[in-house]
């Protein structure tokens, strides 16, 4: 199989990619909560560039997009949209 490869990858990850989800799910980031959405993005940041990803800040005030880059001359170019801000306020 063509793919078998990039599945095995990821297979070989699930541990450390369900810890990872965790702790993000876990981060107060109401929209409100400016603190806690840089605190997502500075999460998935550290993460990105043990990864190898090339960052951008972009600033949309009050927030500041992040824009991640891997691999910008690949034939094949995958976007990933997310949010870093969920629905529950700050307590």
């Amino acid at each position: 199989m063509k793919y078998i490869d990039h599945l095995n990858f990821l297979d070989n990850r699930e541990e450390s990619m369900l810890t990872l989800l965790k702790k993000l799910v876990n981060i107060n980031s109401h929209t409100e909560n400016l603190d806690g959405i840089r605190l997502v993005q500075q999460t998935i940041l550290s993460h990105a560039q043990g990864l190898g990803c090339q960052s951008t800040w972009i600033k949309t005030p009050p927030h500041t997009l992040l824009k991640l880059k891997k691999r910008p001359k690949a034939p094949f170019q995958i976007l990933l949209v997310g949010h870093a801000d969920t629905v529950y306020r700050k307590e």
